[in-house]
């Protein structure tokens, strides 16, 4: 499993600007599309900290990881992490709390035990849709205890787990809700997707950014160009390169991620 070290940046473009804002100011939606390990979970675990680290952790970070793929450095529960990942393979860690259960939802963002807040909502109990229905719960809450005057990313690891083949979500709207009506919140959002076929319409139109991997399939390609990706673009072949479309502009180059084994 290979690990983010640092974004090849030029005079144009750097890790700030690849990092969505957030607060009253403006905010920004977006898509991470690629195939699986052609890099978007690399891109993810330098834009999360990066999220935190502009604001002084003076922000919320809510990471939905369904794999699990995550890894957090403390628990609310106190136990230790490093059982807690034993039967899985080894993931990118961020400096964050992991959040299993909703009871624990204010000790998880306090500032005295999380001083990065960025927070992993992570359940090892449940599976297949009774997990995604509780990490929709997770989203919900998140949603109904904004306020603008919070600086909040929300990220969705994989976004096809949310929903059906024809782009409907499996349960509820709350999704397509942060997408459209977080930015009045001051909320900006990204979700991570290998098929953008799958993924609500109109959350694709709401969105302002996108970091385009690799993608196997053409209809995939198609669906990005309703959203109003141009139509002689093509995605990358190469792993960990990308394309980043921002505000209608495309930035001229592959952008290209270094990364460590």
């Amino acid at each position: 499993m290979t690990q983010a070290s640092s974004i090849t940046q030029t005079p144009t473009l750097t890790l700030d600007t690849l990092t969505p804002i957030a607060g009253p100011n403006g905010t920004d939606r977006g898509l991470v599309a690629g195939a699986s390990r052609y890099g978007k979970s690399t891109l993810l675990a330098q834009i999360i900290p990066h999220f935190s680290n502009r604001y002084n952790g003076k922000c919320r970070v809510l990471v939905v990881d369904t794999k699990p793929r995550w890894r957090g450095t403390r628990i609310v529960t106190g136990s230790p992490l490093r059982k807690r990942y034993r039967d899985f393979v080894a993931g990118d860690t961020l400096d964050a709390t992991v959040l299993s259960d909703l009871d624990d939802w204010e000790l998880a963002w306090d500032r005295a035990f999380n001083p990065t807040g960025i927070v992993i909502a992570q359940n090892l109990d449940l599976e297949d849709m009774a997990l995604i229905q509780w990490q929709t719960m997770v989203m919900r809450k998140l949603f109904n205890t904004q306020k603008a005057s919070t600086r909040t990313l929300l990220v969705i690891d994989e976004g096809m787990d949310f929903f059906g083949p024809t782009g409907n979500s499996l349960h509820g709207p709350i999704v397509q809700k942060c997408w459209r009506s977080g930015g009045e919140k001051g909320m900006s959002c990204l979700i991570g997707v290998q098929r953008p076929k799958s993924i609500n319409l109109q959350m694709l139109t709401e969105s302002n950014l996108l970091y385009l991997f690799h993608l196997r399939f053409a209809n995939d390609v198609k669906r990005l160009q309703e959203m109003g990706l141009p139509g002689d673009i093509s995605p990358p072949i190469e792993k960990h390169k990308f394309i980043f479309f921002k505000d209608d502009k495309l930035h001229p180059k592959k952008i290209k991620l270094a990364v460590k084994g």
